[in-house]
């Protein structure tokens, strides 16, 4: 009997860990944003494909540093490249004047507040860290 509470507790313990990798992500957006947009448009806008919104408004895409919450969840199910094959690709759109990357952030926090000063903004976060000031495009479950 005393073997199961163990093992029960590890299974919590170790589970606990992991909520991270399976965690909600959101794409965001400035909070007058009036557009509506899809996972195709979003990752067109990612990869500078999209320039303009509906509305005519300048496409500002806001990306997280590598290793912050929720930016693998949003490269694997958005962008659909990996770290490395995303850094191949913006090195070949700077070095042929085709694009630019998106504005890079060391964390949600700036990243949104950055968002919220900037029509035309959009990026993502982990959805335990979504401060309500910033409009809610999507939910990347």
């Amino acid at each position: 009997m005393q073997w199961i509470k163990v093992i029960s507790l590890s299974l919590i313990v170790g589970l606990s860990m992991i909520p991270s990798v399976y965690a909600n992500v959101v794409v965001v957006t400035h909070p007058d944003n009036k557009n509506m947009v899809d996972l195709v448009e979003i990752r067109r806008m990612f990869l500078g494909k999209t320039k303009t919104w509906d509305d005519g408004l300048k496409v500002q895409p806001a990306d997280l540093d590598a290793g912050q919450p929720g930016r693998d969840v949003f490269l694997k199910k958005v962008v659909r490249k990996s770290e490395s094959s995303l850094n191949s690709y913006w090195a070949r759109m700077l070095f042929s004047s085709k694009g630019k990357p998106p504005r890079q952030f060391v964390s949600p926090m700036a990243m949104q507040e950055w968002l919220i000063k900037t029509p035309g903004a959009i990026g993502y976060v982990d959805q335990a860290d979504l401060n309500p000031g910033v409009k809610v495009l999507l939910v990347l479950e």
